[in-house]
């Protein structure tokens, strides 16, 4: 896994220097791949020191207002994306830009460079099953350079992906976010939605959770909420500089010091769109899929995680969303029966919901 996976390859390393073997049970008791968010409101008037003191501020470029059916729009997320200092530069600047993807030929393949001229999200409308009703859901996908920090998660192209479930009136309720190889994937949830769980549930939460909402699933990873999100409105979605790991979820209205942030617009794509791109140095014309045969980004292998976690599927490279695995490889990210397995889920929110909504939290 990326980020912490610094101190745990110094661990590792150690581990080996003794002659003992390195299993991914190890790393796992190492590794909080799921940290609670310590931010109190009053931090969220600083956005830029969420993600360590400097960061730019990335907006979707909509020509017109969002109409009401237009859900992919209307919720593309602003990206707080940490920067490294002015003055500082332990790595190319543009390791921390969003960009397009674009192809160019190598070996007997490609490998996949981003412009960073044309930032882009990529977005598709997928769905998930919660109580035997389906529920909407709203995927997007950004691509940077490389992931220019860590002794074995260096590498070309990096990712991030945020997926926002809606509950039955079409409101987010259900916030994940994910590395594009898999990694750290974390789960946040609407204010709303575990009050409902707290109705429902009496308030009682199970053994060992701290919301409601929590499960406790034998055999697996449990996956814990690392906070709640307020207010309704555009997702704002906090990313580390150099790590690009997610640090904090909250809506626009809950952060006052969007403002304070330098701006730059981002395009919309459709995620379909990266089996078809550009090549260029290619042919005239020449499109071809981001992903090799295997699903996996063409030029974005990472050595070092695939030896020190042989276990996994590629440890570390990112993919294509079919083709992702999560929590250590023990579920598929596109597994439609994830919230159910994993989480409390509250009956209301696949009902009529909005007149059982206490007045603060509608």
């Amino acid at each position: 896994m990326r980020g912490q996976l610094q101190f745990v390859a110094s661990l590792v390393l150690l581990v080996v220097g003794t002659g003992c073997a390195v299993t991914q049970s190890f790393a796992k008791r190492m590794v909080n791949t799921q940290p609670k968010v310590a931010l109190k409101t009053k931090d969220y008037e600083s956005p830029a020191k969420i993600v360590g003191g400097s960061a730019e501020r990335y907006v979707p470029a909509l020509a017109a207002p969002v109409a009401n059916g237009d859900l992919l729009a209307r919720y593309a997320p602003i990206i707080v994306q940490g920067v490294e200092a002015a003055g500082v530069a332990t790595y190319p600047a543009d390791s921390d830009r969003l960009g397009q993807v674009q192809l160019r030929p190598e070996g007997e393949g490609f490998a996949a460079v981003i412009d960073t001229q044309n930032p882009v999200l990529y977005s598709s409308m997928e769905s998930v099953n919660v109580h035997g009703i389906q529920l909407t859901q709203l995927v997007y996908v950004f691509w940077l350079p490389r992931h220019p920090v860590g002794m074995v998660e260096k590498g070309d192209i990096d990712g991030g992906v945020l997926r926002i479930t809606l509950d039955s009136q079409l409101r987010p309720a259900v916030f994940e976010y994910v590395m594009a190889c898999g990694c750290w994937h974390g789960v946040f949830v609407a204010e709303h939605v575990e009050a409902w769980a707290q109705q429902e549930f009496k308030n009682a939460k199970e053994t060992g959770k701290s919301f409601c909402v929590e499960k406790t699933v034998e055999n697996s990873d449990d996956w814990k909420v690392r906070d709640l999100v307020r207010g309704d409105g555009r997702p704002v979605v906090f990313v580390s500089a150099g790590k690009h790991q997610c640090v904090a979820i909250q809506t626009e209205a809950a952060v006052p010091g969007l403002e304070t942030l330098p701006a730059k617009s981002y395009g919309m794509h459709d995620y379909s769109e990266l089996d078809h791109v550009t090549v260029v140095g290619g042919a005239p014309g020449q499109t071809a899929a981001m992903f090799n045969p295997d699903g996996l980004v063409w030029g974005g292998r990472r050595k070092g995680e695939e030896k020190m976690f042989s276990k996994l599927d590629h440890g570390g490279w990112p993919r294509r969303l079919n083709a992702m695995k999560i929590h250590w490889d023990q579920e598929a990210f596109n597994d439609a029966s994830l919230l159910d397995k994993f989480m409390r889920m509250p009956a209301k929110l696949t009902g009529d919901t909005v007149s059982s909504l206490p007045a603060s939290i509608r």
